[in-house]
């Protein structure tokens, strides 16, 4: 997870993801001159760097890249350097991490980032912190994943072999707790869609605007 080399030789699903999710939805955005844009989870700064910055280099002012792994922002930083574009390390489930962003940031881009957070709602009040009035936050993230149930029926003497490995996929099943928060009048639907890949299993995009009057 954190060995940011390893992680581009296999991340190329992300990548596909991320382009076709971009290319699809950032001209559906409502765009004004000079904005600021956060993509949350950047990782080794590979989809921000070479997706997300070319599609947005004539909309933004500046583009910030975060991620809580220092490996990976470290290698970002070394890696890619655009005059736009940053990388820090910042983990958004941390309120006091975050707090220091509030209402700095006109859209949040998130791409297979969001079923690694354990503390989904809380990242979510962050992000919305963070957003500026009448801002945009596009995340695609994981939905559900059959390994889940598998996992379920493992005798529990095997279970402990693979518990580590399975936490990210039974992070996973906790987004049906947290659609009770995106109701809950902080956000507004604009997209709420599910598709899905032969190669993969099925994702989920969102994508949220903050209503006019927070």
């Amino acid at each position: 997870m954190y060995c940011p080399e390893k992680y581009i030789r296999g991340n190329g699903l992300q990548r596909r993801d991320a382009e076709d999710i971009s290319n699809r939805f950032i001209e559906k955005m409502i765009w004004k001159p000079n904005e600021i844009v956060l993509d949350v989870g950047c990782g080794p700064g590979d989809v921000s760097s070479n997706i997300l910055y070319p599609l947005l280099k004539n909309k933004i002012k500046r583009m910030v890249g975060v991620d809580r792994s220092i490996q990976m922002v470290e290698h970002a930083k070394k890696t890619y350097g655009y005059p736009k574009l940053e990388f820090k390390v910042l983990d958004i489930e941390n309120v006091n991490e975050c707090i220091s962003y509030t209402n700095s940031f006109d859209k949040i881009f998130s791409f297979f980032c969001f079923h690694w957070i354990h503390k989904k709602a809380d990242a979510l009040i962050n992000m919305k912190t963070m957003l500026k009035s009448g801002g945009e936050i596009l995340l695609h993230f994981m939905l559900v994943n059959p390994i889940v149930e598998l996992y379920k029926y493992i005798d529990a003497e095997w279970q402990i072999f693979v518990k580590v490995s399975m936490l990210f996929y039974l992070y996973v099943e906790l987004f049906s707790n947290l659609s009770n928060l995106i109701y809950c009048n902080i956000f507004q639907f604009t997209y709420n869609i599910k598709y899905k890949y032969i190669s993969f299993s099925i994702f989920h995009i969102i994508f949220l605007t903050t209503r006019k009057y927070i």
